[in-house]
């Protein structure tokens, strides 16, 4: 469904001369990762609606995509399988916030044993987002800056009294956690190993950057 409503759109967009015919594909792939962030934030809407917990759903969302954007971790292998386990995944996310917000002490081993895991297995890379030597450096740097600051937040918020919130914060490094488990063990399984490179020059790391 996705491909020939991507396809469609970016049809129209060569046909009126928006684009050049030259770039369609680079344009559709822009397109494609559009209309999944789009129906990405539309489903985390709807599953905090339905479980009563929208404001609770959209910060654990906003917290774990920062993370997920430096740490990668387990991928679904096609979009449905991917959105399908999104949703699973978002709804399990709600019912361990609900469990952390009532106990500090879980909240703050959570945050620990999460950050901890990061902190040595962060990036893991897969198939679909392969990572080479150089990328790996970049990411690690940026997992571990965006860890620490949400392990920061969580125990500042929790000292605060604001448990729920603290929550949030709580239970997106425990996902981002097990997404990580998750891809080592799949990459592991399917004998994926990330790309080896020798080390690039520093101007190509900061073009990385």
């Amino acid at each position: 469904m996705f491909s020939r409503l991507t396809d469609r759109i970016t049809d129209s967009f060569v046909q009126t001369h928006t684009i050049p015919q030259a770039d369609r594909e680079i344009y559709r792939c822009g397109v494609q990762q559009l209309l999944q962030y789009i129906t990405s934030f539309a489903a985390t809407l709807i599953i905090g609606i339905l479980c009563g917990m929208l404001w609770q759903c959209a910060v654990f969302a906003a917290a774990y995509m920062l993370l997920r954007h430096c740490c990668g971790g387990f991928h679904a292998k096609t979009p449905f399988r991917c959105y399908l386990f999104s949703a699973v995944l978002i709804a399990a996310a709600m019912q361990l916030i609900r469990l952390l917000s009532g106990t500090r002490l879980g909240c703050g081993t959570a945050v620990v044993i999460s950050a901890v895991c990061i902190l040595l297995f962060a990036p893991v890379g897969s198939q679909n987002k392969p990572l080479d030597g150089t990328e790996r450096t970049v990411f690690h740097r940026r997992a571990c800056l965006v860890m620490a600051a949400e392990s920061a937040a969580a125990f500042g918020l929790m000292l605060a009294g604001m448990d729920r919130l603290s929550a949030c914060f709580a239970a997106a490094l425990a996902v981002m956690c097990s997404m990580l488990l998750l891809g080592m063990a799949k990459n592991k399984c399917t004998n994926y190993h990330d790309i080896t490179s020798a080390p690039r020059s520093e101007a190509s790391e900061e073009d990385a950057e």
